[in-house]
């Protein structure tokens, strides 16, 4: 995915992989609230700092695994 360097604010991002990011962007990555869900189902939702989870959130892998609470650089 090639995240526009001039999307800011609350915004959805969908490669041609289907790849899918959603939420509040600074400078084309996401930053605040906001979430991705890759092509193989596995998600991350939670608080982002300049395209990495960072703070608070939820990973959701492939196998059903889920692991929540603080994440940092994720």
């Amino acid at each position: 995915m090639s995240s526009d360097s001039q999307t800011n604010g609350f915004a959805r991002l969908i490669s041609n992989n289907h790849h899918m990011k959603e939420g509040y962007f600074v400078g084309g990555e996401l930053h605040g609230y906001g979430r991705e869900i890759h092509k193989d189902g596995s998600s991350n939702e939670g608080q982002w700092r300049d395209g990495l989870m960072q703070g608070k959130g939820r990973a959701v892998y492939r196998d059903g695994t889920v692991n929540e609470g603080m994440f940092s650089n994720h």
